[in-house]
């Protein structure tokens, strides 16, 4: 059911203004009154927020010339009551956990139907979160695997990339570098450039520093990772 209000305010953001009649038209056919302003990118979306009063923004992630994730990340710090809804064709996990830790209150697929949309937009503006039922499945199993993590510092910056915490594992089980790119399917060059982050986040100086971090926190003998691996480290002596 729709919120008891009279009235509210919606900016849309899509690059594309067929799509953003046709969402608008959508909740309009629920809400007659909802006051609905248009934003096709960064730029006009900071300015419409600086002009108008908006209760909540519906965005695409695909924005230019900066990203739907720094817009995001501007609502976040300078209108922190305004609440935001990911409508977008990202469905991999990495575009979801990073806008789920950046605070955002909802995220739908763009082929989500009419009712699931207004639904979302009820329950965020009645201060729920709402993520489609697959979305949110995976947002909490990947909270389950970090479980083991202490320091939210250190939990919500890791959750940015699916790859980070497997290359912990990786490293205190004795992997290096070349067998870790063939292990999760990446460049050499962009394993290293994750390991430098992870130094970053962790606070460590040497592979040494981050193996006794993992063995502190739990990682090093996580028993779902030990599962996923377990025949990579079964036959480790033949992928070093």
């Amino acid at each position: 059911m729709p919120i008891e209000i009279s009235t509210f305010s919606i900016l849309l953001v899509d690059d594309h203004p067929f799509y953003r009649r046709g969402v608008a038209s959508a909740i309009k056919d629920i809400w007659e009154s909802v006051v609905v302003h248009y934003a096709s990118d960064f730029v006009e979306s900071c300015e419409k927020l600086s002009k108008v009063n908006i209760d909540i923004v519906i965005t695409e992630i695909d924005l230019s010339p900066q990203n739907g994730i720094e817009l995001i990340k501007g609502i976040k710090q300078h209108y922190p009551d305004i609440k935001i809804i990911v409508l977008t064709h990202h469905k991999d996990e990495d575009h979801i956990l990073k806008v789920y830790n950046l605070g955002v209150d909802g995220y739908l697929d763009k082929s989500v139907n009419q009712m699931e949309l207004a639904r979302a937009i009820n329950k965020v503006l009645n201060g729920e979160r709402y993520y489609s039922r697959q979305n949110n499945e995976l947002v909490h199993a990947r909270i389950k695997m970090f479980k083991s993590l202490k320091g939210d510092d250190v939990y919500q910056k890791l959750l940015y990339h699916k790859n980070y915490i497997e290359i912990v594992f990786l490293m205190a089980n004795g992997f290096k570098n070349k067998s870790i790119a063939e292990i999760l399917y990446l460049s050499d060059r962009t394993t290293s450039v994750h390991r430098s982050e992870i130094y970053k986040i962790i606070g460590c100086q040497t592979s040494l520093e981050l193996v006794l971090w993992a063995i502190e926190k739990g990682i090093k003998n996580d028993p779902e990772l030990m599962v996923r691996f377990d025949k990579i480290l079964a036959n480790k002596v033949n992928v070093n």
